[in-house]
Protein backbone atom coordinates (compact mmCIF):
# COMPACT_ATOMS: atom_id res chain seq x y z
CA UNK A 1 0.00 0.00 0.00
CA UNK A 2 1.35 3.43 -0.98
CA UNK A 3 1.49 5.79 2.01
CA UNK A 4 0.15 9.32 1.97
CA UNK A 5 2.88 11.46 0.37
CA UNK A 6 4.65 14.28 2.17
CA UNK A 7 5.78 15.98 -1.04
CA UNK A 8 3.67 16.39 -4.17
CA UNK A 9 5.66 17.02 -7.32
CA UNK A 10 3.61 18.67 -10.04
CA UNK A 11 5.19 18.21 -13.47
CA UNK A 12 3.50 20.50 -16.02
CA UNK A 13 4.12 19.28 -19.55
CA UNK A 14 3.24 20.84 -22.88
CA UNK A 15 5.29 19.83 -25.91
CA UNK A 16 8.11 18.69 -23.63
CA UNK A 17 7.77 14.91 -23.86
CA UNK A 18 11.43 14.57 -24.90
CA UNK A 19 12.49 15.94 -21.49
CA UNK A 20 9.79 14.33 -19.35
CA UNK A 21 11.45 11.00 -18.47
CA UNK A 22 14.66 12.74 -17.39
CA UNK A 23 12.71 15.13 -15.16
CA UNK A 24 10.68 12.34 -13.52
CA UNK A 25 13.77 10.17 -13.02
CA UNK A 26 15.50 13.03 -11.20
CA UNK A 27 12.59 12.94 -8.72
CA UNK A 28 12.49 9.14 -8.42
CA UNK A 29 16.24 9.01 -7.68
CA UNK A 30 15.86 11.17 -4.58
CA UNK A 31 17.03 9.81 -1.22
CA UNK A 32 13.67 10.95 0.19
CA UNK A 33 10.97 8.56 -1.05
CA UNK A 34 7.63 9.70 0.39
CA UNK A 35 6.72 11.51 -2.81
CA UNK A 36 3.87 11.60 -5.30
CA UNK A 37 4.35 12.75 -8.91
CA UNK A 38 1.46 14.23 -10.85
CA UNK A 39 2.23 14.72 -14.54
CA UNK A 40 -0.02 17.59 -15.68
CA UNK A 41 -0.47 17.01 -19.40
CA UNK A 42 -2.02 20.22 -20.71
CA UNK A 43 -3.46 18.70 -23.89
CA UNK A 44 0.07 18.40 -25.24
CA UNK A 45 0.07 17.61 -28.99
CA UNK A 46 3.27 15.55 -28.77
CA UNK A 47 3.69 12.06 -27.24
CA UNK A 48 3.52 13.24 -23.61
CA UNK A 49 0.73 10.74 -22.86
CA UNK A 50 2.77 7.84 -24.25
CA UNK A 51 5.92 8.79 -22.33
CA UNK A 52 3.88 9.28 -19.15
CA UNK A 53 2.27 5.86 -19.39
CA UNK A 54 5.68 4.28 -19.91
CA UNK A 55 7.02 6.01 -16.79
CA UNK A 56 3.99 4.92 -14.75
CA UNK A 57 4.16 1.29 -15.90
CA UNK A 58 7.93 1.11 -15.36
CA UNK A 59 7.56 2.18 -11.70
CA UNK A 60 4.38 0.47 -10.43
CA UNK A 61 5.59 0.72 -6.84
CA UNK A 62 5.87 4.52 -6.97
CA UNK A 63 3.08 7.06 -6.61
CA UNK A 64 2.96 8.46 -10.16
CA UNK A 65 -0.15 9.51 -12.05
CA UNK A 66 -0.68 11.05 -15.47
CA UNK A 67 -3.50 13.60 -15.76
CA UNK A 68 -4.44 14.84 -19.21
CA UNK A 69 -6.56 17.99 -19.17
CA UNK A 70 -9.79 17.90 -21.19
CA UNK A 71 -8.77 21.27 -22.63
CA UNK A 72 -5.60 23.36 -22.77
CA UNK A 73 -5.61 25.37 -19.55
CA UNK A 74 -2.40 27.35 -20.00
CA UNK A 75 0.42 27.24 -17.48
CA UNK A 76 -1.21 29.09 -14.56
CA UNK A 77 -4.56 27.28 -14.55
CA UNK A 78 -2.66 24.02 -14.96
CA UNK A 79 -0.54 24.83 -11.89
CA UNK A 80 -3.60 25.70 -9.81
CA UNK A 81 -5.41 22.53 -10.83
CA UNK A 82 -2.37 20.49 -9.77
CA UNK A 83 -2.12 22.29 -6.42
CA UNK A 84 -5.75 21.46 -5.66
CA UNK A 85 -5.10 17.80 -6.54
CA UNK A 86 -1.91 17.50 -4.48
CA UNK A 87 -2.14 15.20 -1.46
CA UNK A 88 1.21 16.22 0.00
CA UNK A 89 1.98 18.59 2.84
CA UNK A 90 4.46 20.29 0.53
CA UNK A 91 4.09 21.15 -3.15
CA UNK A 92 6.90 21.40 -5.70
CA UNK A 93 6.22 22.53 -9.27
CA UNK A 94 8.94 21.17 -11.54
CA UNK A 95 8.42 21.79 -15.25
CA UNK A 96 9.11 18.79 -17.47
CA UNK A 97 12.13 20.52 -19.03
CA UNK A 98 13.87 21.09 -15.67
CA UNK A 99 15.36 18.54 -13.28
CA UNK A 100 16.67 18.03 -9.76
CA UNK A 101 20.45 17.92 -9.68
CA UNK A 102 21.18 16.79 -6.13
CA UNK A 103 19.82 13.43 -4.94
CA UNK A 104 19.42 14.85 -1.43
CA UNK A 105 17.61 18.11 -2.20
CA UNK A 106 14.14 16.88 -1.17
CA UNK A 107 15.49 15.34 2.02
CA UNK A 108 17.21 18.63 2.94
CA UNK A 109 14.12 20.69 2.16
CA UNK A 110 11.75 18.46 4.15
CA UNK A 111 14.09 18.33 7.13
CA UNK A 112 14.21 22.13 7.26
CA UNK A 113 10.45 22.51 6.83
CA UNK A 114 9.77 19.97 9.58
CA UNK A 115 12.20 21.68 11.95
CA UNK A 116 10.65 25.16 11.52
CA UNK A 117 6.90 25.41 10.85
CA UNK A 118 7.21 29.16 10.24
CA UNK A 119 9.12 28.58 7.00
CA UNK A 120 6.66 28.99 4.13
CA UNK A 121 8.91 27.88 1.30
CA UNK A 122 12.50 27.03 0.40
CA UNK A 123 14.62 27.78 -2.66
CA UNK A 124 18.20 27.48 -3.91
CA UNK A 125 20.34 28.58 -6.88
CA UNK A 126 20.44 26.52 -10.05
CA UNK A 127 22.68 25.61 -12.93
CA UNK A 128 21.74 26.93 -16.35
CA UNK A 129 21.26 24.40 -19.14
CA UNK A 130 21.07 26.37 -22.37
CA UNK A 131 20.13 24.45 -25.51
CA UNK A 132 21.61 21.31 -23.99
CA UNK A 133 24.86 22.91 -22.77
CA UNK A 134 25.68 23.23 -19.07
CA UNK A 135 26.60 26.90 -18.61
CA UNK A 136 27.42 26.57 -14.93
CA UNK A 137 25.71 28.21 -11.97
CA UNK A 138 23.19 30.87 -12.92
CA UNK A 139 24.82 33.70 -10.97
CA UNK A 140 21.64 35.78 -10.91
CA UNK A 141 20.01 32.97 -8.88
CA UNK A 142 22.63 33.16 -6.08
CA UNK A 143 20.91 35.03 -3.27
CA UNK A 144 23.38 34.54 -0.41
CA UNK A 145 26.74 32.87 0.12
CA UNK A 146 25.55 30.43 2.78
CA UNK A 147 22.45 28.56 3.96
CA UNK A 148 20.05 30.84 5.82
CA UNK A 149 16.58 31.24 7.23
CA UNK A 150 15.60 34.51 5.59
CA UNK A 151 13.52 37.40 6.82
CA UNK A 152 10.53 37.18 4.52
CA UNK A 153 9.93 40.91 4.23
CA UNK A 154 13.50 41.56 3.11
CA UNK A 155 13.11 38.86 0.49
CA UNK A 156 9.92 40.55 -0.78
CA UNK A 157 11.88 43.77 -1.31
CA UNK A 158 14.54 41.93 -3.30
CA UNK A 159 11.94 40.14 -5.41
CA UNK A 160 10.12 43.34 -6.39
CA UNK A 161 13.43 45.17 -6.86
CA UNK A 162 14.53 42.40 -9.28
CA UNK A 163 17.78 42.11 -7.34
CA UNK A 164 18.12 38.42 -8.21
CA UNK A 165 16.41 35.59 -10.10
CA UNK A 166 14.42 33.21 -7.88
CA UNK A 167 14.20 30.05 -9.99
CA UNK A 168 10.75 28.45 -9.95
CA UNK A 169 11.98 24.82 -10.20
CA UNK A 170 13.95 25.26 -6.98
CA UNK A 171 10.91 26.18 -4.86
CA UNK A 172 9.01 23.90 -2.49
CA UNK A 173 6.00 25.50 -0.74
CA UNK A 174 3.74 24.39 2.10
CA UNK A 175 0.39 23.52 0.58
CA UNK A 176 -1.43 25.42 3.32
CA UNK A 177 0.31 28.61 2.12
CA UNK A 178 -1.36 28.16 -1.25
CA UNK A 179 -4.66 27.40 0.48
CA UNK A 180 -4.57 30.21 3.04
CA UNK A 181 -2.74 33.00 1.17
CA UNK A 182 -2.97 32.69 -2.62
CA UNK A 183 -2.91 30.47 -5.65
CA UNK A 184 -1.32 31.72 -8.88
CA UNK A 185 -3.16 34.72 -10.39
CA UNK A 186 -4.58 33.56 -13.70
CA UNK A 187 -4.04 36.93 -15.40
CA UNK A 188 -0.27 36.80 -14.79
CA UNK A 189 1.16 33.88 -16.80
CA UNK A 190 4.66 35.41 -16.88
CA UNK A 191 5.26 36.82 -13.39
CA UNK A 192 2.55 35.22 -11.26
CA UNK A 193 5.16 33.19 -9.39
CA UNK A 194 6.89 36.36 -8.13
CA UNK A 195 3.55 37.59 -6.81
CA UNK A 196 2.90 34.29 -5.00
CA UNK A 197 6.39 34.19 -3.47
CA UNK A 198 6.07 37.80 -2.31
CA UNK A 199 2.70 37.32 -0.61
CA UNK A 200 3.82 34.17 1.20
CA UNK A 201 7.09 35.82 2.29
CA UNK A 202 5.13 38.72 3.84
CA UNK A 203 3.73 36.26 6.39
CA UNK A 204 6.42 33.58 6.67
CA UNK A 205 10.12 33.03 6.96
CA UNK A 206 11.83 31.56 3.91
CA UNK A 207 14.53 28.90 3.74
CA UNK A 208 17.54 29.20 1.45
CA UNK A 209 20.24 26.68 0.56
CA UNK A 210 23.34 28.11 -1.12
CA UNK A 211 24.17 24.96 -3.10
CA UNK A 212 22.89 24.90 -6.69
CA UNK A 213 20.77 21.76 -6.52
CA UNK A 214 18.55 22.04 -9.62
CA UNK A 215 19.09 22.39 -13.36
CA UNK A 216 17.14 25.17 -15.05
CA UNK A 217 16.76 24.66 -18.75
CA UNK A 218 16.52 27.48 -21.30
CA UNK A 219 15.64 26.64 -24.89
CA UNK A 220 13.55 27.96 -27.76
CA UNK A 221 10.41 26.13 -26.64
CA UNK A 222 10.65 26.96 -22.93
CA UNK A 223 7.71 28.82 -21.42
CA UNK A 224 9.76 31.95 -20.74
CA UNK A 225 11.19 32.07 -24.25
CA UNK A 226 7.77 31.47 -25.80
CA UNK A 227 6.04 34.16 -23.76
CA UNK A 228 8.75 36.71 -24.48
CA UNK A 229 8.80 35.87 -28.17
CA UNK A 230 5.02 36.01 -28.57
CA UNK A 231 4.18 38.89 -26.28
CA UNK A 232 7.07 40.87 -24.84
CA UNK A 233 4.67 43.75 -24.17
CA UNK A 234 2.53 41.59 -21.88
CA UNK A 235 5.63 40.35 -20.07
CA UNK A 236 6.82 43.89 -19.38
CA UNK A 237 3.36 44.95 -18.24
CA UNK A 238 3.33 42.04 -15.79
CA UNK A 239 6.72 43.17 -14.50
CA UNK A 240 5.10 46.54 -13.84
CA UNK A 241 2.06 44.89 -12.22
CA UNK A 242 4.06 42.84 -9.68
CA UNK A 243 5.31 45.69 -7.45
CA UNK A 244 1.94 47.45 -7.63
CA UNK A 245 0.00 44.33 -6.61
CA UNK A 246 2.48 43.45 -3.89
CA UNK A 247 2.28 47.06 -2.67
CA UNK A 248 -1.51 46.79 -2.35
CA UNK A 249 -1.16 43.66 -0.19
CA UNK A 250 1.62 45.23 1.89
CA UNK A 251 -0.61 48.24 2.59
CA UNK A 252 -3.30 45.92 3.98
CA UNK A 253 -0.70 44.57 6.40
CA UNK A 254 0.74 48.03 7.17
CA UNK A 255 4.19 46.99 5.94
CA UNK A 256 5.23 50.48 4.90
CA UNK A 257 8.86 49.62 4.29
CA UNK A 258 7.70 47.07 1.70
CA UNK A 259 5.27 49.63 0.27
CA UNK A 260 8.12 52.12 -0.27
CA UNK A 261 10.22 49.46 -1.97
CA UNK A 262 7.34 48.64 -4.29
CA UNK A 263 7.04 52.31 -5.29
CA UNK A 264 10.76 52.43 -6.04
CA UNK A 265 10.66 49.13 -7.95
CA UNK A 266 7.75 50.29 -10.11
CA UNK A 267 9.58 53.54 -10.80
CA UNK A 268 12.72 51.74 -11.98
CA UNK A 269 10.71 49.50 -14.29
CA UNK A 270 8.94 52.56 -15.73
CA UNK A 271 12.31 54.21 -16.34
CA UNK A 272 13.65 51.16 -18.21
CA UNK A 273 10.43 50.91 -20.23
CA UNK A 274 10.30 54.62 -21.15
CA UNK A 275 13.95 54.59 -22.20
CA UNK A 276 13.39 51.48 -24.31
CA UNK A 277 16.11 49.53 -22.50
CA UNK A 278 16.58 46.01 -23.85
CA UNK A 279 14.73 43.69 -21.54
CA UNK A 280 15.36 39.92 -21.37
CA UNK A 281 16.79 40.16 -24.88
CA UNK A 282 13.83 42.10 -26.30
CA UNK A 283 13.26 45.81 -26.89
CA UNK A 284 10.21 47.45 -25.36
CA UNK A 285 9.28 51.11 -25.08
CA UNK A 286 6.58 52.64 -22.91
CA UNK A 287 5.19 55.92 -24.26
CA UNK A 288 4.60 58.79 -21.86
CA UNK A 289 0.86 58.47 -22.53
CA UNK A 290 0.90 54.81 -21.49
CA UNK A 291 3.01 55.71 -18.47
CA UNK A 292 0.27 58.10 -17.38
CA UNK A 293 -2.40 55.47 -18.00
CA UNK A 294 -0.48 52.91 -15.91
CA UNK A 295 -0.02 55.35 -13.03
CA UNK A 296 -3.74 56.13 -13.02
CA UNK A 297 -4.52 52.41 -13.03
CA UNK A 298 -2.36 51.50 -10.05
CA UNK A 299 -1.89 54.58 -7.86
CA UNK A 300 -4.88 56.60 -6.58
CA UNK A 301 -2.72 59.10 -4.68
CA UNK A 302 -2.05 62.21 -6.81
CA UNK A 303 1.11 63.17 -4.92
CA UNK A 304 2.64 59.70 -5.31
CA UNK A 305 1.77 59.67 -9.00
CA UNK A 306 3.39 63.09 -9.43
CA UNK A 307 6.52 61.97 -7.60
CA UNK A 308 6.92 58.80 -9.70
CA UNK A 309 6.20 60.67 -12.94
CA UNK A 310 8.82 63.28 -12.04
CA UNK A 311 11.48 60.63 -11.35
CA UNK A 312 10.77 58.89 -14.66
CA UNK A 313 10.86 62.14 -16.64
CA UNK A 314 14.05 63.23 -14.89
CA UNK A 315 15.67 59.92 -15.85
CA UNK A 316 14.52 60.51 -19.42
CA UNK A 317 16.16 63.94 -19.16
CA UNK A 318 19.40 62.28 -18.03
CA UNK A 319 19.26 59.97 -21.05
CA UNK A 320 18.76 62.91 -23.40
CA UNK A 321 21.61 64.80 -21.75
CA UNK A 322 24.09 61.96 -22.22
CA UNK A 323 22.94 61.74 -25.84
CA UNK A 324 24.04 65.38 -26.12
CA UNK A 325 20.45 66.48 -26.79
CA UNK A 326 20.80 69.37 -24.39
CA UNK A 327 17.73 71.40 -25.37
CA UNK A 328 15.44 68.35 -25.12
CA UNK A 329 17.04 67.38 -21.80
CA UNK A 330 16.41 70.85 -20.41
CA UNK A 331 12.76 70.69 -21.50
CA UNK A 332 12.32 67.25 -19.92
CA UNK A 333 13.86 68.43 -16.62
CA UNK A 334 11.50 71.37 -16.70
CA UNK A 335 8.44 69.13 -17.12
CA UNK A 336 9.70 66.81 -14.38
CA UNK A 337 10.29 69.72 -12.03
CA UNK A 338 6.80 71.04 -12.72
CA UNK A 339 5.29 67.64 -11.91
CA UNK A 340 7.04 67.35 -8.54
CA UNK A 341 9.73 69.67 -7.23
CA UNK A 342 12.97 67.92 -6.45
CA UNK A 343 16.28 69.61 -5.58
CA UNK A 344 18.32 67.26 -7.81
CA UNK A 345 16.15 67.84 -10.88
CA UNK A 346 16.00 71.57 -10.18
CA UNK A 347 19.82 71.69 -9.97
CA UNK A 348 20.23 69.87 -13.30
CA UNK A 349 17.71 72.22 -14.92
CA UNK A 350 19.44 75.29 -13.52
CA UNK A 351 22.87 74.16 -14.73
CA UNK A 352 21.60 73.61 -18.28
CA UNK A 353 20.33 77.19 -18.34
CA UNK A 354 23.90 78.48 -17.98
CA UNK A 355 25.22 77.42 -21.37
CA UNK A 356 28.43 75.47 -21.96
CA UNK A 357 29.81 76.01 -18.46
CA UNK A 358 26.64 74.63 -16.90
CA UNK A 359 26.64 71.68 -19.29
CA UNK A 360 30.27 70.86 -18.42
CA UNK A 361 29.55 71.08 -14.69
CA UNK A 362 26.44 68.91 -15.07
CA UNK A 363 28.55 66.27 -16.89
CA UNK A 364 31.24 66.33 -14.18
CA UNK A 365 28.71 65.91 -11.37
CA UNK A 366 26.95 63.13 -13.28
CA UNK A 367 30.13 61.11 -13.80
CA UNK A 368 31.07 61.48 -10.13
CA UNK A 369 27.61 60.30 -9.06
CA UNK A 370 27.81 57.28 -11.34
CA UNK A 371 31.17 56.29 -9.86
CA UNK A 372 29.83 56.70 -6.33
CA UNK A 373 26.75 54.54 -7.06
CA UNK A 374 28.97 51.84 -8.57
CA UNK A 375 31.15 51.72 -5.45
CA UNK A 376 28.09 51.51 -3.20
CA UNK A 377 26.65 48.68 -5.31
CA UNK A 378 29.92 46.73 -5.04
CA UNK A 379 29.88 47.10 -1.26
CA UNK A 380 26.26 45.91 -1.04
CA UNK A 381 27.03 42.89 -3.22
CA UNK A 382 29.93 41.96 -0.94
CA UNK A 383 27.67 42.23 2.12
CA UNK A 384 25.02 39.97 0.51
CA UNK A 385 27.58 37.30 -0.31
CA UNK A 386 28.74 37.01 3.29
Amino acid sequence: MIETPSVSFLVPCYNLAHYLAECVNSILSQSYKNIEIIILDDQSPDNTAEVSQTVVSTHPDRNIIHVRNSENLGNIRNYNRGIRMAAGKYVWILSADDRLRSRRIVEKYVRLMESDPEVGYIFCPGRLIENGQDRGIEQASVYRGRDQILNGQQLVKDIVDNNFSLLAPSVMIRKKCYEEITLFPEDMPFRGDSYVWSLIAMQHKVGYFAEAMIDYRVHDNSMTSTLMRENATMAMEEDIAVPWRVKAEAEKRNLMDVVNHCWNAATQIYICAVLGTRYRGFSYRLTLERLESSLLKYEPNLIIRSRIRARVLAAFGDYLFWQNRIREAREMYQVANASYRNITTWTKLTLLRYGKLGVALRAYIGRFSQLLRKLIRIQLDLIHLK
